[in-house]
C-alpha cells in the first residue's frame, strides 16, 4: 500500500438500534424563517453528540412520512400569521421537543429510516437501496442462472437489510420466484468471510423442522446475500396483526386496527416448538439473538425461524434497547430467553410489550402462562440469571403436550474450526453488550443523582442541614470564646503581677499565703517610670494549676529582699 493511500472502510460499524436522545436547544430567526438547533446524542456513546438545524417544514415532511403508520403524532399546528413572534416560537419549540420524544419512545418509529435520516443524515443517506442493489449484482456475477426481478422495500424493519424478488432459470421447469435478502454486516462481525461462508454452507444443509432452508448464500467484505423461498402468509407478526406480507412495515405494525392473539393449544404448541429450536441453537453454540415475532413464521402448522444467520452477521437484537438496561442479561443465550419472553407475551395478548419488564397480567391470563412470563420478564427475575431453554421445556405450561423432539445429532455437524469461528463471534457480541450495559448503568446513575439534587425537597433538606451545621459552628465558637479566659487570671493575683518600674519585681505568692509580701525598695540610680506612661503588657497567663518559681529567680528575689541601704558608702564627687 502506498504511503499516502487512505484506507477506506467498506462497511458501517454503526448500531442502528442505538437509543437516540434529542434536545431542541434554541431557535434562531434567519432570513424570514425560524431554525431550531437540535442536539442529538447516543445513549451508549454519551461522549459523542452532534447538532442539526431544522425548520418547521422539515418536521412537517417527516410527519407526512410517519403518518403512514396510522399513529396520531403530536406535531404542533401550523400558523400562517404571527409565526415569528417570540412567544409563539418558544411555545412551538416546546411542542417540537414533545414531538421528538414521542417518536423516539416508539420502537417501530424510532427504528424507521425516515426518523434516522432526519436525525443523522450523514450516516443514513437515501442511496442505501441503490448501494444494496449494486452489491447484489456484484455478488451474483458468477451465477448466470439467477436473475434479480425487483426490489421489495416494504419488507423488513432493518435499515441496512434489503429484500429483492429473484428467480432461478432451470431448463424444462417453470421459474419459481424466491426471496433474496442482502444484509450488511453489523458492528459485532469480526471473522473472515471465508469462515463465515463455511458456516453458512453447513446451515444450508439442514433438513429438519428448524428454519426455512437456505437456497443460496454468497458473502463478501461488505455483507452477505441469502436466498430462501417466500412464505406468502408472512411472519407470525403478520398473523397476529392480520396483515399481508407485502404491506409496508409501518402501515401494518404501527397501529393495527385489529389484532388476533394466539390462544389455546396453538399457543402452547407454537411456543414449545420455538423453545425447542432455541435449545438446539444453544446446544450447538450458534449465536442467534434475533428472535422476535417478525422472524418466525408458521408453515404447515409448525413454527420455523426465518433468519438464523443474523447473529453470524454481527447484527444487534431487536430488543437490544431493553437488553442493555439489565446487566444480568449478558450472554447470547440469556438474550434469546429474554426475547422469547417478549415473543410469548405478544403471541398471548396480541400486542408487543412496550416496556422492558412486566409485573402484572390481565385477569384472563392462565396461571401457568403468567408464571412462565414472570420467570422471563418480571423485575425480580431479571435481577437473577434467566432460566435456560432446556429448563423451560419442563415447565408445567407444556404439560400434556405431545411434542416431537428434534434430533440434534441428525441435523448437522460442525468442525473444530467452525466451532472456533462461532466462539469468536459470540465473544465479540457479549463483550460489546457488557460494555454498553456498563455505560447505560453509569448514565442512569448520574441521572438519578442529578435528579435527586435538583428536586425541591432535596434542596430544602440540604438547606436545612446547612443551617443546622452553621448554628452548631457558631455555638462552638461562642463556647470557645467563653472558655478562653483562664481561671488563674481571674482568681489569682500572682497571674497579674507586673513590674511597676524598671528593676522592681513583685514577688509571687501562693494562694495559701494570708498576707502579701512587702515590696522591695526601688534603686535610686534608676529613673522612676512616669505615671502617665502605660505599664508594660502583662505576661501570658499560666496554664499550670499553681505557679512554680525557678531556682535562678528565687536567688534573685532573695538578694533583692535582703538589700540594706545603710551599707552603701558615699563616694566623693569629682566636682
Amino acid at each position: 500500500m502506498a504511503v499516502f493511500e487512505k484506507k477506506v472502510q467498506l462497511r458501517s460499524l454503526l448500531d442502528d438500534t442505538d437509543v437516540l436522545t434529542c434536545t431542541v436547544e434554541s431557535s434562531q430567526n434567519i432570513q424570514g424563517h425560524t431554525e431550531y438547533a437540535i442536539r442529538i446524542q447516543r445513549e451508549t456513546h454519551p461522549e459523542k453528540c452532534w447538532h442539526i438545524k431544522k425548520r418547521y417544514r422539515d418536521f412537517a415532511t417527516l410527519n407526512g412520512l410517519l403518518s403512514l403508520s396510522g399513529i396520531t403524532l403530536p406535531l404542533p399546528p401550523k400558523r400562517l400569521i404571527g409565526n415569528m413572534e417570540p412567544l409563539f416560537v418558544a411555545e412551538r419549540q416546546l411542542g417540537l421537543q414533545k414531538y421528538l420524544n414521542f417518536i423516539l419512545a416508539n420502537p417501530f418509529l424510532s427504528a424507521s429510516f425516515p426518523v434516522r435520516h432526519f436525525l443523522d443524515p450523514d450516516n443514513y443517506s437515501s442511496s442505501l437501496q441503490e448501494t444494496a442493489l449494486h452489491s447484489v449484482s456484484l455478488a451474483l456475477r458468477g451465477e448466470p442462472s439467477w436473475e434479480v426481478l425487483r426490489a421489495l422495500p416494504e419488507l423488513g424493519w432493518r435499515i441496512r437489510k434489503h429484500y429483492f424478488a429473484i428467480k432461478k432459470h432451470i431448463p424444462n421447469q417453470d421459474d419459481q420466484e424466491l426471496l433474496l435478502s442482502w444484509t450488511e454486516y453489523g458492528p459485532d462481525m469480526n471473522v473472515a468471510t471465508s469462515q463465515l461462508q463455511s458456516v453458512l454452507s453447513v446451515l444450508s444443509t439442514v433438513q429438519a423442522p428448524f428454519a426455512i432452508n437456505i437456497e443460496l448464500s454468497r458473502c463478501n467484505e461488505i455483507g452477505c446475500l441469502v436466498v430462501r423461498r417466500i412464505i406468502e402468509k408472512g411472519s407470525l407478526r403478520d398473523m397476529i396483526c392480520g396483515s399481508k406480507l407485502r404491506t409496508p412495515f409501518l402501515r401494518k405494525y404501527g397501529c393495527p386496527k385489529q389484532t388476533f392473539p394466539i390462544s389455546g393449544r396453538e399457543l402452547v404448541s407454537f411456543s414449545h416448538q420455538i423453545l425447542q429450536i432455541l435449545a438446539v441453537l444453544h446446544q450447538k453454540n450458534i449465536p442467534f439473538g434475533q428472535l422476535h415475532a417478525g422472524n418466525v413464521c408458521i408453515d404447515n402448522g409448525r413454527a420455523l425461524l426465518l433468519d438464523i444467520e443474523g447473529g453470524l452477521f454481527g447484527l444487534p437484537s431487536f430488543y437490544r434497547p431493553f437488553v442493555i438496561q439489565h446487566r444480568r442479561i449478558d450472554t447470547i443465550q440469556s438474550v434469546d430467553m429474554y426475547s422469547y419472553g417478549h415473543l410469548l407475551y405478544e403471541m398471548a395478548f396480541g400486542r408487543p410489550l412496550e416496556t422492558s419488564t412486566v409485573d402484572s397480567f390481565p385477569t384472563s391470563c392462565p396461571p401457568t402462562l403468567a408464571d412462565l412470563l414472570e420467570r422471563l420478564l418480571s423485575p425480580r427475575s431479571l435481577r437473577e440469571a434467566l432460566p435456560t431453554a432446556q429448563q423451560l421445556l419442563q415447565h408445567e405450561f407444556f404439560i400434556g403436550l405431545n411434542a416431537e423432539d428434534i434430533q440434534t445429532r441428525q441435523l448437522f455437524k460442525l468442525s473444530g474450526q467452525m466451532k472456533e469461528t462461532l466462539k469468536i463471534i459470540t465473544c465479540k457480541i457479549e463483550e460489546r453488550l457488557r460494555h454498553d450495559q456498563k455505560i447505560v448503568h453509569h448514565q442512569r446513575r448520574l441521572a438519578r443523582v442529578q435528579e435527586m439534587l435538583s428536586s425541591e425537597e432535596e434542596r430544602k433538606r440540604r438547606n436545612k442541614k446547612w443551617k443546622q451545621k452553621e448554628k452548631e459552628r457558631q455555638q462552638q465558637q461562642h463556647q470557645q470564646m467563653t472558655n478562653g479566659k483562664s481561671p488563674e487570671r481571674s482568681d489569682s493575683p500572682a497571674s497579674t503581677s507586673t513590674a511597676t518600674s524598671a528593676g522592681t519585681v513583685t514577688p509571687p505568692y501562693s494562694r495559701s499565703d494570708s498576707q502579701p509580701a512587702t515590696p522591695a525598695p526601688a534603686l535610686p540610680q534608676n529613673p522612676v517610670q512616669s505615671p502617665d506612661s502605660a505599664p508594660p503588657p502583662p505576661p501570658p497567663p499560666s496554664t499550670l494549676p499553681s505557679p512554680s518559681v525557678a531556682p535562678e529567680r528565687s536567688a534573685l528575689l532573695s538578694s533583692i529582699s535582703g538589700f540594706n541601704k545603710s551599707n552603701l558608702r558615699r563616694v566623693a564627687s569629682s566636682r
